[in-house]
């Protein structure tokens, strides 16, 4: 049986690594609104010490909610504030569908692999 038969939550797991230039935030299991605080910090870590491109990875990601999402558009912002590039990198069908439903692939580049990584 699954975790979810049980009930069991999965807590967002969030890992830093560097590829070339690009520091890249990978997420996984559920980025919903419990997970905020820490997505929050992680993407402001991110791109206050990115020496390049900020790429969010959401492909290890089972849910993703609405809090979330604003969460990534923020740091978007900031990131362009700051002038560090800032994409999400996602082959998941059903999580690049919500970000065209969304809408976020307007304001936020979605790719399907880094692009000079």
């Amino acid at each position: 049986m699954s975790p979810e038969t049980f009930g069991i939550v999965r807590a967002m797991r969030v890992r830093h690594r560097r590829v070339a230039d690009h520091t890249i935030v990978a997420l996984a299991d559920e980025v919903d609104l419990a997970a905020v605080p820490a997505l929050h910090q992680a993407l402001r870590r991110a791109i206050d010490t990115a020496g390049g491109a900020v790429v969010v990875e959401l492909d290890g990601v089972i849910v993703l909610d609405d809090a979330a999402l604003g969460v990534i558009v923020g740091a978007a912002a900031r990131a362009r504030r700051a002038g560090v590039p800032f994409s999400i990198v996602c082959t998941e069908t059903h999580l690049v569908e919500r970000l065209g439903d969304t809408r976020v692939d307007q304001i936020v580049p979605v790719v399907d692999r880094i692009v000079g990584g």
